[in-house]
């Protein structure tokens, strides 16, 4: 009776070791697996993030602090992001509704039909290529203030001549070191903010001496360095990830801008005269010399390198796949489709990188002869106003259809999008409108990129409904 209580003792301990054992690997499991989706998180962050801040967007904030008080400035970003935030929520849940292909491409689509959707498609491509130009040209602003433009040209094919062969040879930069320079470009840029705030004596800090902007203009401006943060839909490595880290990651990444956005807008418009923000191309060189002398302009030309890798490289993630998806969806023109949805031994579309690069070439060339940066970003600004319309618009329509399994859902009421809509509706013609005096500079372009996004998009929906009604 002795050994068989001791063997049942020894059996129960046994028992209670192999069950503590294997609730410590389910803990350490469970452990791993969160870390590894919060690794993850910060690289969709960094990827949205590294959309929006690029070089140019110190240029944009000059502007902004230029022309507007602290209090319009902090407004006009403020209300910006939460613009952003609230589109950025409905994109988070058609990304939830369809995680296996994401990107505008498809929401509008199964939204609207195939034509609008083309025709956004197109759109917003063509509006991220111009602001490709604009951030090249800013770069070269900040590291060669005195080159010719044709010193220029040859710099920036240089550049996205070594760019395009990196991609397309699978040397893409990991997302690591991506998320390691937004990070370093954000407390770069908010450390140099704190200082020019606590340096300076608001007291005697300068006021704009020039013609207060419009409100409503500041506001759209102020949206132009939010574009992009929904390009990172693309990335996603799986469905899971496009419902449940995607819709998160955007939301991060846009308050995080926002603060650093606010915070240098602030320290511009304090430590640096109005004459000198309408004059500068690179105000935020200046205010590096302004706040360091000894080395602050090559600090800051470090942060514009920064930004311009982090932008290059979160456009040619999102872009190129957006384009190997156009291609193999066959919604590009017949010669090209085939081209795109071809993959190399790297698992990269070659097609997709250098159409882009070569649209990226284009851009470049054409803000380096034209000098026309301000313009073209109330353009790009503008235009985008209209595509978030659209994705707010979709959001809405599909809110009405019935769905198997949405895992994140936008806590905004519907109602409340019917108010967006009409916001960036109304928010994308102001910011069109906000410089009449520039308007004739503006036109051309505009009605050249309308009517290229328009044509190609009917020609491509014609040549898909032919090509489904020869099969059938």
């Amino acid at each position: 009776m002795l050994a068989i209580g001791m063997s049942r003792f020894g059996t129960v301990g046994v028992a209670n070791r192999t069950s503590r054992w294997t609730k410590c690997k389910i803990k350490m499991a469970v452990s791993a697996i969160r870390i590894q989706n919060a690794v993850e998180l910060l690289e969709y962050v960094a990827v949205s993030a590294g959309m929006m801040f690029g070089a140019s967007c110190f240029l944009v904030l000059g502007f902004i602090a230029e022309a507007n008080s602290v209090r319009n400035i902090a407004l006009a970003i403020t209300i910006a992001a939460t613009l952003c935030i609230s589109t950025a929520l409905a994109v988070g849940e058609m990304a939830s509704r369809f995680p296996s292909a994401p990107g505008i491409r498809t929401y509008i689509k199964c939204a609207f039909g195939d034509e609008i959707s083309l025709f956004f498609t197109y759109l917003s491509l063509l509006v991220a290529i111009l602001f490709a130009g604009i951030e090249i040209k800013v770069f070269w602003d900040a590291l060669l203030p005195g080159t010719s433009p044709h010193a220029r040209a040859a710099a920036t094919f240089a550049m996205i001549g070594v760019l395009g062969y990196l991609n397309v040879t699978g040397r893409e930069l990991p997302r690591l070191i991506q998320v390691l320079i937004c990070s370093a470009l954000v407390a770069g840029t908010t450390a140099v903010s704190w200082v020019a705030m606590t340096r300076i004596d608001v007291a005697l800090a300068y006021a704009p001496t020039g013609p207060q902007a419009s409100f409503i203009s500041a506001i759209g401006i102020a949206f132009f360095v939010f574009i992009g943060f929904e390009w990172v839909t693309p990335a996603a490595k799986s469905p899971e990830a496009s419902r449940r880290l995607i819709p998160i990651s955007m939301i991060i990444a846009i308050a995080t801008l926002a603060i650093t956005y606010l915070l240098f807008a602030v320290a511009l418009n304090l430590a640096l005269p109005s004459a000198d923000l309408l004059q500068s191309k690179i105000p935020h060189v200046s205010l590096g010399g302004r706040l360091f002398p000894d080395h602050g302009a090559l600090m800051m030309q470090c942060l514009s390198v920064l930004a311009l890798v982090t932008i290059l490289n979160a456009g040619v993630i999102g872009a190129s796949r957006l384009l190997y998806f156009l291609g193999r969806d066959r919604s590009f023109f017949r010669w090209l489709n085939e081209r795109l949805s071809i993959l190399n031994s790297k698992g990269v579309s070659s097609a997709s990188v250098v159409l882009l690069c070569g649209l990226c070439l284009l851009s470049s060339l054409l803000e380096i002869y034209l000098d026309s940066t301000q313009n073209i970003a109330e353009l790009c600004a503008g235009l985008y106003c209209l595509v978030y319309c659209a994705f707010v618009a979709s959001h809405i329509r599909l809110r009405k259809q019935p769905v198997d399994r949405v895992l994140f859902r936008s806590p905004l009421p519907i109602g409340l999008y019917y108010v967006l809509a009409a916001i960036l509706l109304m928010l994308g013609i102001a910011t069109f409108l906000g410089s009449v005096d520039h308007i004739s500079t503006r036109l051309p372009l505009l009605t050249l990129i309308v009517f290229l996004s328009g044509a190609a998009a009917f020609n491509v929906a014609k040549s898909r409904r032919l090509a489904t009604y020869r099969k059938t």
